[in-house]
């Protein structure tokens, strides 16, 4: 039997590595289909369930799926994050190829949050940027971070978080956290934007992405150095802290 599976980017060969052996998987926002197909190939998964909320996308996933060796395993919906999706259906839960900040949106709808409440899957995120709200969310919620990895894919740098479920949901109000999240105690917030530094001493993946991180901020401040309004003081004060205690996390 030939595969129907083209080989995959290195980003998504990391999230399939993070992915435990479980019945079904849901992927939001799957593109081309390439993870379920790739987990369900591998016998990681014995269904998988793409959702995607753009007609073009869902379209495209759906004739793959249509396409493929293992179509009566497969399934593509079309909505919004986790709307199509039922509690009881995922022991995994993908997302990537977006924000933070939409992923955050995702996972704390109510109806997303009935879902993560009553089946507790494992939860693999690779957001584009704004990692730290993922960390902030296991925090809230009483997920654990088990893997924490940064990889280089094509010219760009992504992290991959694998996130396993507690015995229970912590209640939060998330509105409120997420409005708390930038005024949080710099040595905190930092530790929830970058990780656990003493995991990543030796890669060398997430020392280039850092010190692309403090470039971009200095580059910051010297713009604000050339203003002169109590706004851009504001702001250069907030950046000249940030870069401080973020080069303080970076040295322990």
């Amino acid at each position: 039997m030939t595969s129907d599976v083209r080989e995959l980017p290195e980003r998504l060969k990391m999230i399939v590595h993070m992915v435990s052996r479980a019945f079904c998987v849901v992927d939001v926002g799957s593109d081309h289909g390439l993870v379920p197909l790739t987990l369900i190939e591998k016998k990681i998964m014995d269904r998988a369930i793409a959702v995607e909320v753009a007609e073009g996308p869902f379209l495209t996933v759906k004739s793959a799926f249509e396409r493929s060796l293992y179509r009566d395993r497969l399934e593509a919906r079309f909505g919004d994050g986790l709307t199509p999706v039922f509690p009881g259906e995922a022991n995994t839960v993908v997302i990537a190829g977006m924000g933070g900040k939409m992923i955050w949106k995702i996972l704390t709808t109510a109806h997303a949050l009935e879902i993560l409440k009553m089946d507790l899957p494992e939860l693999i995120l690779q957001p584009m940027e704004d990692s730290g709200l993922i960390r902030f969310f296991a925090y809230l919620t009483g997920y654990q971070i088990t893997d924490d990895r940064w990889i280089q894919d094509r010219g760009l740098i992504y992290n991959c978080l694998k996130l396993m479920p507690p015995t229970t949901l912590t209640g939060v109000d998330f509105d409120q956290a997420y409005r708390g999240y930038p005024e949080l105690p710099l040595p905190t917030k930092i530790g929830f934007d970058y990780g656990d530094v003493i995991h990543h001493h030796e890669d060398l993946v997430f020392a280039e992405f850092l010190q692309k991180e403090i470039d971009k901020m200095k580059g910051i401040l010297m713009q604000l150095e050339q203003a002169r309004t109590k706004a851009a003081m504001a702001q250069k004060d907030h950046w000249y802290s940030y870069v401080e205690a973020l080069l303080e996390w970076q040295s322990r």
